[in-house]
Formats: structure tokens, sequence, C-alpha cells
């Protein structure tokens, strides 16, 4: 997978030629995008050096690891990321070491006795935060309201350390990557804790519809609003209409490039539409016929 990624990405974009290629592989480091910073780097407004390997005597000058150096700099930034810190409580309570913390799923403290502290959006995703942050409220106000129930100190120990390793096997080893989550499976885990992960084949035998938006459209949070507690009544058509929501305002009044677009959009979905009942049908009838 990572020689493929680098594959796509150095036919677009040569990171080696433009001294930008990490010793790393692509997938063992949360993403960094920037369309502007070739274009940047060729009209000469940034330059690529070395790493740093320090400063000169007077305070004012690099010295950089291949040995070449810049004097009179005017300003430094030194982007070495965040340390992970709850001075305001007592180390009893909430202990970081190496910017690591004992959090179950990233939210409860594993060795409290009592459940009454949850931790919201100390995590570093791939993809949004607030969808995530939102979930673990939902699941922190049903612990809280005691309608839900944690397991055992023991096992949130494991599923913390299972999560640890996971880490350092996939990223490189930096304080960095400590609290990386993948968007989707992140979101259904706590879906599942929530009671509200949509069950996408109940839909597709019974909404088809809402079933193919669900498995093919994009992972936004209304979703979670289709069933379980808070469901919302008005989910199922923001569903259907968010592409819209995300259109409008890029949209041209030309209303024959409006038609265009509806008619190469329909045709396609619903091709694939009849292709994905056949299937269905197909496996249906193997199961009955065996």
């Amino acid at each position: 997978m990572n020689r493929l990624i680098e594959r796509e990405l150095s036919k677009k974009f040569d990171h080696e030629l433009y001294s930008l290629k990490p010793k790393h592989r692509p997938l063992q480091q949360h993403p960094f995008i920037n369309d502007d910073l070739p274009n940047r780097i060729l009209s000469g407004l940034v330059i690529i050096k070395s790493n740093v390997k320090e400063f000169t005597s007077d305070g004012h000058g690099v010295i950089f690891e291949d040995g070449t150096q810049i004097d009179h700099i005017d300003c430094i930034l030194m982007a070495t990321g965040f340390n992970i810190s709850f001075s305001y409580l007592n180390e009893t309570t909430l202990s970081v070491k190496d910017n690591k913390i004992q959090l179950y799923k990233f939210v409860w403290p594993s060795h409290l006795i009592h459940s009454t502290l949850a931790v919201i959006g100390l995590i570093q995703p791939w993809g949004a935060i607030n969808p995530m942050a939102e979930l673990q409220a939902r699941w922190a106000v049903r612990i809280f309201k005691r309608e839900l129930k944690l397991p055992s100190h023991m096992k949130m120990n494991e599923n913390i350390h299972e999560r640890f390793n996971q880490m350092c096997e996939r990223y490189v080893t930096s304080p960095r990557h400590t609290i990386q989550v993948d968007y989707i499976e992140y979101c259904n885990e706590l879906a599942d804790e929530v009671g509200c992960r949509p069950d996408i084949l109940f839909y597709l035998l019974n909404d088809f519809k809402l079933g193919w938006f669900l498995l093919f459209g994009p992972c936004t949070p209304y979703r979670y609003r289709l069933q379980g507690p808070n469901q919302w009544k008005d989910a199922r058509q923001t569903i259907f209409t968010q592409n819209e929501r995300v259109e409008y305002p890029l949209r041209c009044q030309c209303r024959n490039r409006q038609n265009q677009s509806i008619k190469y959009t329909i045709i396609p979905m619903s091709i694939f539409s009849l292709i994905f009942v056949i299937l269905i049908l197909l496996i249906i009838c193997k199961f009955l016929f065996e």
C-alpha cells in the first residue's frame, strides 16, 4: 500500500526532486497536504534546507547539518508540536508520560473508580474532529446518566495497551503519534458504544436508497442520528441532500450546466444500483438453494 501511494503521489509531485521526501513511508505519519508549496519552491519564495544543527554564537544565525550557514535571521518558528498536559488537574487524576495518556478509547481514565470524568477531543484523526467529539460527548452523557456502563479496569487497560501497540507498529516513533485515530473506524466504534451505528444491511433490504448512500456515500454525522438514542427525524432526508448543500455555493447559475450535471450523475447511479441489486439477489439465491 505504501509503495502504491508513493508511486501515485510521485506522478503529480516528485518529493525527492523537491528535497521533501521523508525517511518514513506515507502511512507512517499523519499526512500534510499543501498545494501551494511546489509553486513557492519553484519561484524561490521557499528554500528547502536540511535539519538545523545549532545556532551561531551570536544567536542570530543558524548552522545546518549539511554545513551551510545563514546569518541575520529575523524569525525562527519552532514547529515542534504540542505537549499533552493537564496542569489544572492532579497527577493522580490524569497523568501524561512521553505524551501518552491512559484513556480508554481516548475518553475515559481507566484507573478512576467512578466514571465521572471524560476527556473530549483529545485525538488526532485522519478526518474531521468535530463529529468524533460529538460522538464522544454523546457516549459520556449516557455514562453519566448511568444508561451505560464501562467495562472493567482490566479490560480498559488491555484496550489501551493494544491501541498503543498498533500505533507503534503503524507510525514512526514520535510524541506526535500517541492519539492517532482513523475517521470512519473510530466514529463507528464510538457509535457502537452509544448505540447509534446504522445497520447498513437492514437499510439495504428495507430502504435501498438510504442503504446505498450509507454504503457508498460520505460518512457524515447525520448517519448517527438515524437510529438509537437521540434520533433525528430529518436525518434521512438530510443525508440525501448533503451533496446539494456542499455544491450550492459553487454552482453556476447557468441552467444548462445544472441539467448536464444531473444527467451524468443519475445514470451511473442507476446502473450501479441495478448491478448491486442483482449481486444481492444472487447471494440470497445461493444461500437458499444450497
